[in-house]
């Protein structure tokens, strides 16, 4: 496309004198640990209505690939992702040094992948 013919296309579309207006979707404000909280609430809402779901289901579609999958979703133990504070970052986040007697705290660097790993076999 040639300079005239993209000039004569500008005209064509801005002949009638009025301004476009342009949206802009506006920024995310939240801190990434809110969007965590919001995330989480939003997860263990869909989980209750898939339950609600699964619940009035017609005896015929029981034993269907639908009702398995929102068994499969309803088995989900969310427990883990609502009691999970994620890091603050910039070192805000350090937690007192303990004495190792809780094995919690350990931090044994697989827990994580392991949850991550069940959660998503849950989902296929």
């Amino acid at each position: 496309m040639t300079a005239a013919e993209r000039q004569a296309r500008f005209r064509a579309t801005h002949a009638d004198g009025t301004p476009t207006l342009r949206y802009r979707r506006p920024a995310d404000q939240r801190s990434r640990a809110q969007r965590w909280r919001d995330a989480v609430a939003e997860l263990l809402a869909l989980q209750d209505d898939y339950r609600i779901w699964l619940g009035s289901l017609p005896e015929n579609l029981k034993a269907s690939a639908t009702a398995d999958m929102l068994r499969t979703i309803c088995n989900l133990d969310l427990a883990d992702l609502e009691n999970t504070v994620p890091p603050r970052g910039f070192g805000r986040d350090r937690r007192p040094v303990d004495d190792g007697d809780d094995p919690a705290q350990a931090g044994d660097g697989g827990s994580h992948h392991e949850r991550r790993t069940e959660i998503t076999r849950a989902l296929r």
